[in-house]
């Protein structure tokens, strides 16, 4: 599909800057279909604590197959939790297991909605906002956008919007079909985004929102699910260091069985996986130059 239409303004110096460097938005863009069949089957085996999110995209996947388009997509929805359980990472394996685009936004250190809705033609940092950025980076035109704390949002009434207001005309498909960039003043479709929104709490996000979006309540993992929790630290390890979880030398019984310990203690993830990397190195720095496992 073609995402924008044309450029506003093209013949003006600024404009010709900008059809330019946004050019790729111009073409049509792949709506990319999933390329993992049973994809809320492989969501549940990595993540059995997040099964009500798993169901939610098993439901949006069920609807899509009636479209003309057999394209991917998921309804919006608001994961709910305690820091460390999961969730932004739920929205980035959905991308990755899908093979769509994805892109994250941190709106607890956004203190407007500038981050999101891009900057207007004729300030020095123009640019288009940020779903037409995600699109551009990835060739994508039905990417997974995660924003992550909406509950740490600035209070209502200030100076400037807040993300959360700029977020109810993109979550209603109505109007992100035809959202109106301030920068490339143009209407753009970003209605084939799929929203995976997280909070710690609910204090501080509008009625408006929460009504748009299903919220999830998300609990901490078990300690049954520790080898799920595991493998998939083991491959974003693998995935941020560039190369396969194949590749990372095996962790001993002696460490598994501490990590097992800790882990059904109730240490957080992040700790887990810091853990999991100190043995990593540990495990290499013991190696002769030029010794492979």
């Amino acid at each position: 599909m073609v995402v924008v239409p044309g450029i506003g303004d093209a013949e003006s110096r600024e404009g010709r800057h900008l059809a330019k460097v946004y050019d790729r938005l111009l073409q049509p863009l792949p709506l990319r279909a999933s390329r993992t069949d049973d994809l809320p089957g492989a969501l549940l085996a990595e993540f059995p604590w997040l099964a009500e999110a798993c169901d939610r995209v098993a439901d949006s996947l069920a609807l899509q197959s009636l479209s003309r388009h057999a394209h991917f997509g998921v309804r919006a929805m608001l994961l709910v939790g305690p820091p460390g359980t999961g969730k932004t990472r739920f929205a980035r394996r959905l991308a990755e297991m899908a093979g769509v685009g994805f892109g994250r936004l941190d709106a607890g250190g956004s203190c407007d909605n500038r981050a999101l809705a891009g900057t207007a033609r004729g300030w020095s940092s123009a640019a288009p906002c940020w779903p037409l950025q995600v699109m551009t980076q990835t060739e994508c035109a039905n990417p997974v956008l995660s924003i992550d704390e909406l509950e740490k949002q600035p209070p209502a009434g200030g100076p400037y919007p807040r993300v959360t207001e700029r977020l109810l005309g993109l979550l209603e498909r109505e109007t992100a079909a035809r959202y109106f960039d301030e920068c490339l003043l143009t209407p753009a479709d970003l209605s084939h985004v799929s929203w995976i929104l997280t909070a710690n709490d609910l204090r501080g996000i509008p009625g408006p929102l929460l009504s748009r979006v299903a919220v999830i309540r998300v609990g901490s993992p078990l300690p049954q699910h520790f080898d799920c929790v595991l493998d998939g630290i083991l491959h974003d390890v693998a995935h941020d260091l560039g190369c396969a979880a194949s590749d990372l030398p095996p962790l001993t019984a002696a460490a598994i069985a501490l990590l097992r310990k800790r882990f059904g203690a109730g240490t957080p993830i992040r700790k887990i996986r810091a853990a999991i990397e100190a043995a990593l190195a540990s495990d290499l720095r013991q190696r002769p130059p030029g010794a492979t496992h």
